[in-house]
């Protein structure tokens, strides 16, 4: 099983999204771009019971199976594959088109906070309040990898604005030391790739 966290923090004043990600369990280290372990690496911290929540992968069947006419072709020929005289309706209508269709289980923890110097336009650096949310992603399948590309949103339900996901590396220290010293970050560029099941 290949568990990976993420996180992503948001800049309270310019409301604009930094993704982080924590990783466990990658498949190499040189994968995670970490280097070789310098001391026997601790145990990473366990969270108590109901501090995450997780929303499974629902398999709907209404989504594997989808029934669609062809168009492009009943729009040159109305009547494509019907003998005449016959009253069956044409092969190119209804045809049943079946969908791979796979997700991942998603578990996170509740929004947070946490302020630090961020550089600003000037160079200078400027104490900031950063918002971000942990969490990790699991392949509940059986045999197949799926290729995760992670992209976060943040959405102002009274001013209805999106606010894209950015990069904060002078972030990724702090929110370290207080979430778990013990799991490497690692940010949404360097969590893009395969999950195993």
């Amino acid at each position: 099983m290949n568990r990976r966290i993420i996180a992503f923090a948001v800049v309270a004043g310019a409301l604009a999204v930094a993704s982080l990600a924590m990783a466990q369990n990658v498949a190499t280290r040189e994968a995670a771009k970490i280097g070789p372990p310098t001391a026997p690496a601790a145990q990473p911290r366990k969270l108590a019971p109901g501090v995450e929540q997780t929303i499974p992968f629902e398999e709907r069947i209404d989504e594997k199976v989808t029934r669609q006419d062809l168009t492009d072709i009943l729009a040159e020929n109305p009547t494509f594959g019907v003998k005449p005289g016959s009253t069956a309706p044409s092969p190119a209508k209804g045809v049943r088109f079946e969908h791979d269709v796979r997700g991942l289980d998603f578990s996170f923890k509740p929004l947070r906070m946490i302020e630090v110097d961020v550089p600003n336009m000037a160079g200078r650096m400027r104490r900031t309040l950063v918002w971000y949310m942990v969490f990790h992603v699991k392949n509940p399948s059986a045999d197949k990898p799926l290729l995760f590309t992670p992209q976060f949103w943040m959405e102002d339900l009274d001013k209805h604005t999106l606010y894209a996901e950015q990069l904060i590396p002078v972030a990724i220290p702090a929110i370290q030391r207080r979430e778990d010293p013990n799991r490497p970050l690692l940010n949404t560029v360097q969590m893009t790739g395969e999950v195993a099941p």
